[in-house]
């Protein structure tokens, strides 16, 4: 049995099952399910222990307005989402070494671990770079010298199908369709020759 059999097989469930969707159920996030994703994520390693992330959790019908008024035209399906998670963070909370700001990698660490404990809780994330941050910012009262790093849409997965009503009737026939075309596209993943090289640099040129 080759090596990556192996790997798969012996892969965490929650890592094997984590999926980024964009059809959400019209369900809340119960607190003890949110509280155990947020204490995954306090518990991430850092640099000198330094656990720079910064989390503000929209869960509430204002702040979750608040939250959609950020978000990029393209990412209207995460308006069904009833958590959206905003991670800042800001450079001066870690180290800058060779002109790599570490408190992004810390912060990414931590982000990893609350979404795969979402996945443990039966919960869905999807993480966006699609949203305006100087808006963010504004609505949140964020300070200027913070950087907001990902804004995260989380909740139960929905199906399509019982979804469409609601959809089409929020966001219009040509939004359910743009959703439906993504949802048909397969998942993809680079083989692991292709992202793994051992004792040197095997890799092609891109």
């Amino acid at each position: 049995m080759g090596v990556k059999n192996i790997f798969m097989i012996n892969l965490l469930p929650e890592i094997k099952n984590r999926v980024s969707p964009i059809i959400f159920q019209d369900k809340a996030v119960p607190k003890e399910k949110l509280d155990a994703v947020l204490e995954a994520a306090r518990l991430a390693p850092s640099s000198y222990n330094r656990q720079p992330w910064r989390y503000i959790v929209a869960n509430e019908s204002a702040a979750l307005a608040k939250a959609h008024k950020g978000l990029a035209l393209g990412n209207f399906w995460a308006k069904q989402a009833p958590v959206i998670i905003i991670v800042i963070s800001k450079p001066s909370f870690d180290d800058q070494v060779d002109g790599k700001e570490y408190y992004l990698y810390d912060t990414g660490l931590s982000v990893m671990l609350l979404v795969i404990e979402a996945t443990h809780q039966g919960l869905s994330t999807h993480q966006m770079l699609g949203f305006k941050e100087d808006v963010v910012k504004k609505e949140f009262s964020i300070p200027d010298d913070w950087r907001i790093i990902v804004v995260i849409a989380m909740g139960h997965e929905g199906d399509l199908s019982s979804r469409k009503g609601s959809i089409i009737e929020k966001f219009g026939l040509g939004a359910f369709e743009k959703l439906r075309d993504r949802i048909a596209s397969p998942r993809m993943r680079k083989e692991l020759k292709e992202v793994v090289s051992f004792n040197g640099f095997g890799f092609r040129e891109e």
